[in-house]
């Protein structure tokens, strides 16, 4: 059985369509014979043709990707005369879609047998397709205010999702600056107040975080609250080492989120990428606390501090290359083994030199020189 692809607004739409030219006046037809006047005008209602054959030619405008069409009509009536009608011109870019302002339309279609459509009928197929044009108008217009509502709304939960980042990064970076204030005589006491600033942060500030992206795709929005959770994971890690000389794994961080979440949706749970890119940070830290206790002789500490530093940066060199997304944390692996480093030279520097601190004043340690040379004497 063959296959017909017709144009017809009748029949199904197809990716083909139709090309439709506009007559300067219409031009009546009959599908059989009629006894034509032969005074009267040829395509005229008393004189209609029963056949029309037109001529159509085809050459490239001088605008860029843009044709000329030439139509050329001549129509045929029952007694034989042959009539033509003005040669008409047409721009690819106006010979479609002109359905205002014009008396007719003809459906060029190329057939060998006699074009036997009514003027009329041709009018109606093209109010349905108006029609048609203006119900699929409306859906797109539709579709495109639900899109552009769904996009407001996501641009308003960005800007919630960033000042909330904002604000976990100022108070982590508190919890942070208080556990620098640590030294061996006060210890618990500033381990205790870092806590307790760190859970204010967990319930205040992470929870607010927390509710504005449950139950959604929070991928979507991950560069918005990055640098938040990048900064609440490098207080959480060193809050946990400083007490207890251990890291604070992924699991047990996403344990701390569950109960700020509704049980009945997707709670917001902290990715591996983000983990990683605060440990890289948590780096950076330890370096700062192991000069400060060498300066202040805690040197067996700081040498505890390396130990730990190296081991993060030892096994991150074997996870990064693997990574897929790496391009940030191969920049920060670079500033990891800078604060490698600098640990090493610091507690090599102490063991060749001898003690490069100096002590309190006061101190009843015996054990401390300055500069290689005993104390001074009473």
């Amino acid at each position: 059985m063959p296959t017909v692809l017709s144009t017809s607004p009748y029949t199904p739409k197809t990716h083909w369509s139709q090309t439709i030219f506009t007559l300067h006046e219409p031009i009546a037809m009959a599908s059989r014979k009629h006894d034509a006047d032969g005074m009267e005008a040829v395509g005229t209602e008393t004189c209609p043709v029963i056949r029309i054959e037109s001529r159509i030619s085809i050459v490239q405008a001088v605008l860029h990707c843009s044709i000329d069409i030439s139509l050329e009509t001549m129509g045929i009536p029952s007694d034989g005369r042959k009539h033509s009608w003005p040669a008409q011109i047409f721009n690819s870019c106006n010979v479609s879609s002109l359905f205002d302002g014009v008396r007719s339309f003809l459906v060029v279609v190329f057939h060998f047998t006699p074009l036997t459509l009514w003027i009329n009928h041709i009018k109606a197929s093209i109010g349905t397709m108006k029609r048609s044009t203006m119900m699929m108008e409306s859906a797109m217009k539709q579709g495109f205010e639900r899109y552009a509502q769904y996009l407001n709304e996501l641009n308003d939960k960005r800007e919630r999702v960033v000042k909330a980042s904002r604000d976990i990064t100022i108070n982590s970076k508190k919890v942070i600056f208080q556990v620098h204030r640590i030294t061996k005589y006060n210890r618990e006491e500033v381990l205790e107040k870092a806590e307790k600033d760190l859970v204010s942060v967990t319930e205040q500030y992470m929870s607010r975080l927390v509710k504005e992206l449950q139950g959604t795709d929070f991928w979507k929005l991950r560069r918005a609250y990055s640098p938040g959770i990048q900064e609440y994971v490098e207080a959480a890690t060193l809050c946990k080492f400083c007490k207890t000389g251990t890291l604070l794994n992924l699991d047990e961080m996403n344990a701390t989120l569950l109960p700020l979440s509704d049980q009945f949706v997707e709670p917001l749970q902290i990715n591996i990428l983000d983990y990683l890119l605060g440990l890289a940070d948590l780096t950076g830290e330890l370096m700062r606390l192991a000069i400060s206790r060498i300066s202040d002789g805690e040197l067996v500490y700081a040498e505890k501090i390396c130990g730990f530093v190296r081991a993060i940066h030892r096994e991150l060199t074997l996870v990064v290359p693997i990574m897929d997304d790496n391009s940030e944390m191969k920049k920060k692996m670079e500033t990891m083994l800078q604060s490698v480093l600098k640990i090493e030279n610091a507690c090599c520097t102490v063991h060749m030199t001898g003690s490069e601190y100096i002590p309190s004043l006061g101190s009843n340690d015996r054990g401390f020189t300055l500069l290689g040379a005993s104390d001074i004497d009473d």
